[in-house]
């Protein structure tokens, strides 16, 4: 009785044998069919039917790679990445030289934002897939997030190459020539981009972003209001409304437009910063202290936003809370002269100190830019990079925000009885676009006052906007004499350098920045680049990952991003692995 149920046992085990070797078809036959049903399964939605279908395949053949290579698409559609992540990693070390795995792989790591490992991978599939499209249009998107546009550029360009029409790969071009400070260029991607889709409300707001930077304001604004035709609700559109009008210099179009924004989204730090700026243009005070009252309390670690509240408020006369505001601002930026002068101001009676005059449209030389989000890009476009570096984080545009260079008011320059107020007709000037005139006015103000700082500061961001480098370079070199132990002095200075190529004196200036404030992160951030330039790793490293920390300390997010992913870049860039 036991030996029949033992050959009855073995009978049940041999009959899927038996059953196989009735069956016509060969190992491949089979193997074959099973692959094309379980593609056919995944294109049909069912990708756990899929993932049986190619676990048959292994049961036959277990170092097949086509399976496993659907398998990963099975698990992506299960949002089982990790076993997607497992199952492409087997495939390679079963073919390591496969160029499809590798692509997958690189894809799949670019959806997780794993940096390093999605450009490592994408780079080895472009090299064995040299003809993809979608290998070197991946790769181009992964180096623009990553921040590095030269490389992100030469990618995509080899994709438009292979493939022209490809979706989305002019929008990339845009994007990367944006990031590169290539605004013309960029504004071409993007007019072909919406030739593909011109109901696209991010196109549209990208170009208004392009032309905004080639000073085509009206053209700008054409392209941001056709951006919140199509999204109503598009803030970022907005606010770059505001910028264009406001150049034009109708500021209650300006007005209107970033009050729109921050209707539409009541966090929108920068249109909020930009309005009180406008609010002080017009010394409509209290309202100017409404505006920045909001900064502080959206982004209580920002020092300019208690700068600003400060200032609206001693014009307003309310010198105990204008003196609140000034403490502020210097506990968190102890450098900040700009707030203890105000401080100053506000500890006088009404009688000692008249109202300050209408605030000025210049930085000061002792702080930096306030560190705002920029709106030129928020998840749309990098920000534009310094002129001749490879980066944004390194200089503000001054078209990006406001106030990323004009960041006082402080008491008006006082002159000779019956002299002509030289700075008062530099920021008209200023404020009207004749930027030559201004320029002309502030060398007045500099020659009357060789002492006076700001002049020069503000001839130095003039001669910056008319593209003047060398000459702004000189200013900027007075002012740190001037202001030596202005650590926003030396960032400017240090800045400027890096723009004409400068990098060892760059590295000085922004040194001496970090020696007079440790925690200036824009500082830390500028070393970074600067030592990538001159091919020190280890201090690139060091410097950029303070950078991250700090903003990260000081919850400003935009900017820690652009650290890490410089991070990344250099990790990549000096790992010994590689």
């Amino acid at each position: 009785m036991f030996s029949l149920r033992i050959i009855a046992l073995i009978g049940c085990l041999l009959l899927p044998l038996a059953a196989l070797a009735a069956d016509d078809e060969t190992p491949e036959q089979k193997i074959r069919y099973l692959l094309e049903q379980g593609e056919e399964n995944i294109a049909q939605g069912h990708p756990r039917p899929a993932l049986a279908d190619f676990n048959r395949v292994l049961g036959i053949d277990p170092y097949n790679v086509p399976a496993r290579l659907h398998m990963s698409e099975a698990y992506t559609a299960l949002n089982e990445n990790q076993d997607a992540l497992n199952i492409l990693k087997e495939a390679l070390s079963i073919e390591p030289e496969n160029g499809p795995a590798h692509l997958k792989l690189g894809i799949l790591l670019d959806d997780l934002d794993q940096n390093e490992e999605a450009i490592a991978e994408l780079e080895h599939a472009a090299r064995l897939l040299p003809k993809s499209s979608m290998a070197w249009h991946r790769l181009g998107n992964r180096h623009a997030r990553s921040g590095n546009a030269n490389s992100a550029l030469l990618a995509l360009e080899k994709a438009r190459a292979l493939e022209p029409l490809r979706p989305g790969l002019q929008e990339a071009l845009g994007r990367a020539y944006g990031q590169a400070g290539d605004h013309i260029k960029a504004a071409q991607a993007f007019t072909q981009a919406l030739k593909q889709n011109p109901k696209s409300s991010k196109l549209h707001y990208n170009l208004s972003v392009a032309y905004v930077m080639l000073k085509r304001y009206d053209e700008a604004i054409h392209h941001a209001q056709k951006a919140v035709s199509l999204d109503p609700e598009y803030d970022l559109a907005y606010n770059n409304i505001g910028l264009a009008q406001r150049e034009l210099g109708h500021h209650g179009a300006a007005v209107e437009a970033f009050s729109k924004a921050v209707r539409l989204n009541p966090k929108n730090l920068l249109a909020r910063y930009n309005l009180g700026n406008l609010f002080l243009d017009a010394r409509e005070f209290s309202r100017a202290e409404e505006a920045f009252l909001a900064v502080t309390q959206l982004e209580p670690e920002l020092p300019e936003g208690y700068l600003k509240l400060g200032q609206a408020r001693l014009h307003e006369n309310k010198r105990e809370e204008a003196q609140t505001a000034f403490r502020k601002a210097l506990e968190l930026n102890p450098n900040l002269d700009e707030a203890r002068q105000g401080l100053q101001s506000a500890q006088k009676t009404v009688e000692d100190t008249p109202p300050h005059a209408q605030p000025q449209p210049a930085v000061t030389a002792q702080t930096p830019a306030p560190a705002l989000p920029d709106p030129m890009a928020p998840a749309v476009i990098p920000a534009p990079p310094a002129p001749k570096t490879e980066t944004a984080a390194l200089k503000h545009d001054s078209k990006t925000a406001e106030t990323d260079r004009k960041t006082p008011p402080r008491a008006p320059v006082k002159t000779r009885a019956g002299n002509k107020d030289w700075m008062a007709e530099g920021r008209r000037l200023e404020n009207e676009g004749k930027l030559e005139d201004a320029a002309k006015a502030y060398q007045s103000a500099a020659r009357e006052q060789p002492e006076n700082a700001e002049a020069f500061l503000n001839l130095g961001v003039t001669y910056e906007m008319l593209g003047q480098q060398d000459e702004a370079l000189d200013a900027f070199k007075t002012v740190v004499r001037l202001s030596p132990r202005a650590a926003g002095a030396w960032y400017n200075l240090g800045r400027t350098q890096a723009a004409l190529g400068q990098a060892h004196d760059a590295v000085a200036s922004f040194s001496k920045a970090v020696e007079i404030n440790p925690d200036y992160a824009e500082a830390h951030l500028g070393l970074g680049l600067m030592y990538d330039q001159l091919e020190e790793g280890k201090k690139a490293i060091t410097h950029t990952e303070g950078a991250r920390r700090l903003f990260l300390a000081a919850s400003r997010k935009d900017l820690a991003q652009i650290a890490q992913q410089n991070l990344a870049n250099l990790q990549i860039k000096y790992s010994t692995d590689r």
